[in-house]
């Protein structure tokens, strides 16, 4: 399985959210909107992504979390803000 695929099922099942988007070119970056991410902090948003990417779950391994450069979580509100859609 595709490391980006890989990561997409490990944030779906962690956030249950409305939409992931991620490429993989030389590491996997993109982003992921979740209304869970209201009033909480860009630290405590990235917290919980490391966290959902090494759960038990996520069957990971720590080259494949290397190899996962940048995501980045928005609320539907911040997404729309910034004129980002799915994809």
């Amino acid at each position: 399985m595709a490391l980006a695929e890989k990561v997409k099922r490990a944030l779906t099942r962690a956030f249950h959210p409305e939409y992931v988007h991620l490429e993989d070119d030389d590491g996997v970056t993109g982003y992921v909107v979740d209304k869970v991410f209201r009033r909480m902090s860009h630290l405590d948003r990235q917290t919980k992504i490391d966290k959902a990417l090494r759960s038990e779950s996520a069957r990971m391994t720590e080259k494949e979390l290397r190899n996962v450069q940048a995501i980045a979580a928005y609320t539907p509100e911040e997404a729309a803000a910034h004129g980002i859609r799915r994809r």
